[in-house]
Parts: C-alpha cells; structure tokens; sequence
C-alpha cells in the first residue's frame, strides 16, 4: 500500500537534500575551491544525508499514526538519499566534465597540498615523540602512495563519479538498515 502524500513529502526532502549538496558544490567551484578539503565542511554533508533519510524515516512513520515496517522505513530512507545523491552527482558531472573540464586539477592539488601540510605535521610530531625510523618510514611511504593516487586518477569523470555515486548509496544503506531497525513498529490493530 503506497501512501502519496508521504512519498510527496520524502520527494521534497530528497530534493532539498540534493540542493543543499549540490549548492555546495556549485559554492565550491564558484567561490571556495578549498571546501573540498575543508574537514568541517565535509563532515557536514556526510552527516547530511543520513540526517534526511531519518527524517524522511519519521515522517513516513508520523504520516502513517506512529507505526511503519522496517520495509517502509528502508523504502523511505532509500528513496531521499538515492534521489538526493543522484541530483548532487548530475551536479558534479556538469561542473566537472561539463562546464569547466579542467577544474579537476585545481581540487586534486588542493587535495596534494591538504595531504602535504597533514604528513608533514604527522612526521614531526612523529619525530618530536621519538617514534622509530622505521614506523616513521612506513607512514610517510603511505602518505606518499595516497598523494601519488591523487595525482595519477581523475576521480572526477563521468565513470568514477557514478561509481562514487553507487559505493555512496551502498556506504549510506548501512546508517538506512540501522535507523529502520530503531524506528520500526508494527501497528498491534493489523496482528
């Protein structure tokens, strides 16, 4: 049984959801380059998505008199982050393989140089707390391979940004099983 009115409101929420990512990006490249590697601004927008797909879990559970299957909770809280993730990585696509097909190169050495300034800060305080040569080594050697992984792919293609845009659902379905487990409730009249 499909309730319209709570699948009109999920959309909404899923479109919002979208917006917000997709201003984001759009802020982003127009504005503040930087923000791709601003940890608080990420942090944000990773928090966002779960965040939508709860509250898409209770108004779906509120629209229905305080009870939803974990079926209809899962369905909610798929549908807003799947749409909303889905408008965000159109989004990306245009600015990045679109509008301006260079600007890759601007955020992976924006990312370099966030990875250089972290390694450099890690080493010393590696040095400063006398950590051995070889634990030291073995940290600057990973630092290295992620810095050259940065370098060498362009993770802003169409291909890699479906595929970013699949391992995301796939990643955020894991906090979706959670929440609809905790906010399941089965109505006691249909037992």
């Amino acid at each position: 049984m499909t309730n319209q009115p709570t699948n009109k409101l999920n959309f909404n929420y899923a479109i919002i959801l979208g917006v917000i990512l997709s201003l984001f990006t759009a802020y982003s490249y127009a504005i503040d380059n930087s923000m791709y590697f601003s940890y608080l601004a990420l942090g944000i927008l990773l928090l966002s998505v779960p965040i939508f797909g709860l509250i898409a879990i209770i108004s779906a559970k509120k629209k229905a008199g305080g009870f939803i299957s974990f079926k209809e909770a899962m369905k909610n809280y798929t549908l807003t982050i799947a749409l909303g993730l889905f408008i965000s990585t159109v989004t990306s696509i245009v600015i990045f393989n679109v509008v301006d097909t260079d600007f890759y190169k601007i955020v992976q050495q924006i990312q370099v140089d966030g990875l250089e300034k972290q390694k450099d800060k890690t080493l010393q305080q590696m040095y400063n707390r006398n950590t051995p040569e070889a634990t030291i080594e073995n940290v600057e050697e990973s630092f290295d391979k992620s810095i050259d992984k940065i370098k060498d792919v362009n993770q802003y293609t169409f291909g890699a940004q479906i595929l970013n845009f699949i391992k995301s659902i796939g990643a955020y379905l894991i906090f979706g099983l959670i929440l609809s487990a905790i906010f399941k409730k089965k109505d006691p009249s249909l037992r």
